[in-house]
């Protein structure tokens, strides 16, 4: 009954404090289909290096085709161009021939046209990776032919910049290398470029993580714009049509966060910019404690909630790793070892976004009558948290499904761990959502 009440408690609120949260500027508004309007200049960046095989290359093919689809419904469609890279004879990264900037698309076929027909003719994957350049070629495409206020790159890679090797080679994203890559991308953020990186593990004999971590952290413009796939890209087209509807629901305004929601489809843009707090006589010059107080504040403790969903977290990830692990034990192939190890290390990259979401908000939330203090907007990362909650659960029902074909006497095993995941997952959302949607700072002198 305590706990009951104590949920009941929380609810209500989250529910005050959401309310007020929408009574400010109009912190949370949803309104057009994602993706629906997208007046923007993206240029897709495919990696055709050795590390792909002629399978993953027109899955990533695929993709591309099917992300010009669906921009290809939009009211005000986004100019796209399509480009690959891979160290050759010749230039380590280009765009396509007819693969420039265009809203125009063309149509699919055996060649096609327009940007179909560039997307079609990427083939034979081989050679190194150089990370600068795919960047660099990006970048210069946006330069010379954007048309719009909002540029983005997407970066398919599996994040192991081997070359320019110059004096200081590596063959693990450090060195002259990862410099390179990491320069071209701090001179395309500068300019006001967005960039989205698009992971698939394949580390090699560099330690695990090594790309998805240079993909994310060096890289991508911030952890929201990095995305990790499946090793063999079976999940890419889902990817890039959810970066598409990203970049469909980017309003432009630096005050707010903006994402799509999973369950209306619509777009949703919270505002992040903190409000000036209300001076009150008799409490100005006052921090902290002496300041709730001379308020008359209440504190909600958030860190039981958070505690619980970092555990939930953890047991996708490792109600996964259990998953991948009836593969690793009756694997018959190299290809099979390499899904079952691609997935563990996926769990644990998904698990550790988890846990930085889950404590990158607030543990103390302050309620003080009548006075506004600093906000914080946690509504974007309790998402988040969701959206990663719910990437552990398809991963693990992905690994379900491909044990079960692998190792038809564990199917009932893999059944059990899939139907563990859902259970997980629903939990984890419920404590998402106990979560209050505006924390409140009232520690900070009000001035007077």
């Amino acid at each position: 009954m305590k706990m009951r009440n104590h949920r009941i408690l929380m609810l209500s609120l989250a529910a005050t404090w959401l309310m007020q949260l929408l009574a400010w500027n109009s912190q949370a508004v949803a309104h057009q289909g994602c993706g629906l309007a997208a007046d923007a200049d993206i240029v897709i960046m495919l990696d055709k290096t050795g590390s792909i095989n002629y399978t993953e290359l027109a899955r990533e093919r695929a993709a591309a085709k099917a992300l010009l689809g669906f921009f290809g419904t939009a009211a005000v469609k986004p100019r796209v161009a399509v480009g690959s890279f891979n160290v050759v004879n010749g230039p380590d990264a280009r765009i396509e021939i007819g693969g420039a900037l265009t809203s125009n698309y063309g149509a699919d076929g055996n060649p096609g046209s327009g940007l179909y027909a560039a997307i079609n003719s990427i083939g034979f994957s081989t050679g190194h990776t150089n990370l600068a350049d795919a960047i660099v070629t990006a970048q210069g495409e946006i330069a010379a032919h954007a048309k719009g206020s909002k540029h983005y790159i997407i970066l398919i890679s599996d994040g192991i910049a081997n070359e320019p090797s110059g004096l200081n080679p590596s063959f693990c994203s450090g060195g002259n290398p990862g410099a390179a890559a990491i320069s071209a991308a701090e001179a395309a953020k500068s300019a006001g470029t967005k960039i989205f990186t698009v992971n698939y593990p394949d580390d090699g004999l560099c330690p695990a993580n090594t790309g998805a971590v240079f993909l994310r952290t060096r890289i991508a413009s911030s952890t929201e714009y990095y995305y990790a796939v499946s090793a063999d890209l079976s999940n890419l087209s889902g990817i890039l049509l959810q970066i598409g509807e990203s970049i469909g629901c980017n309003d432009n305004d630096p005050c707010t966060q903006d994402f799509c929601s999973d369950s209306t489809h619509s777009c949703s843009h919270v505002n992040t910019c903190i409000p000036t707090p209300t001076p009150v006589p008799g409490c100005e010059g006052l921090t902290g404690t002496a300041l709730q107080n001379c308020l008359g504040c209440t504190d909600v403790d958030v860190k039981p909630i958070q505690l619980q969903m970092d555990s939930g977290a953890l047991e996708l990830k490792n109600t996964a790793i259990r998953t991948a692990n009836i593969i690793l034990q009756h694997a018959t192939s190299r290809r099979q070892l390499r899904f079952a190890r691609s997935i563990k290390q996926q769990a644990d990259s998904l698990y550790r976004s988890a846990w930085g979401i889950t404590w990158s908000m607030p543990q103390i939330s302050s309620s003080c009558p009548g006075i506004t203090c600093v906000q914080i907007s946690n509504t974007v990362s309790i998402q988040s948290f969701v959206n990663n909650s719910d990437a552990l659960r398809r991963l693990v029902l992905l690994t379900a499904n491909k044990a079960a074909r692998i190792v038809p006497a564990k199917a009932a095993r893999a059944g059990k761990l899939a139907a563990i995941a859902e259970k997980i997952h629903a939990i984890n959302t419920a404590n998402a959502e106990l979560v209050p949607s505006v924390a409140g700072d009232c520690t900070t002198a009000l001035g007077g």
